[in-house]
């Protein structure tokens, strides 16, 4: 008899979707990689300078590949990571965040939508 692979639930209200290469998230004029997005929230890294956090809730979208770029996207911070780095001697520490975005007005709802469509590479 086979044992029976364990499903988590999933609670997320939409799929995310790994983005392309080039998908960048800009807090505060720094670039941060989206890892992964839906119309929910995302997932970014970033690198974690003097180990200050991040104030600003307004992220600006781009992606590189069709040149896409969605200004002003409110978000809430639900959790940070501190990632490991890839050499022990290194200086230079990131950090990964799960952002919910808040009280997105319709038209910033159908941007995403868009940005999502241009920037997605596959399903999470």
């Amino acid at each position: 008899m086979m044992p029976q692979a364990i499903r988590r639930e999933e609670r997320r209200k939409h799929p995310r979707y790994k983005v392309k290469q080039g998908t960048l998230a800009f807090v505060e004029a720094n670039p941060c990689e989206i890892i992964d997005i839906s119309e929910s929230g995302m997932a970014i890294n970033y690198v974690a300078f003097n180990e200050r956090r991040i104030s600003s809730y307004k992220f600006d979208l781009f992606s590189s590949d069709k040149e896409t770029y969605l200004p002003h996207i409110p978000g809430e911070i639900v959790t940070e990571i501190a990632l490991v780095p890839p050499s022990p001697f290194s200086v230079i520490r990131t950090k990964r965040l799960g952002v919910q975005f808040e009280d997105l007005t319709l038209d910033q709802r159908s941007l995403l939508r868009y940005f999502i469509v241009q920037s997605a590479g596959r399903g999470v």
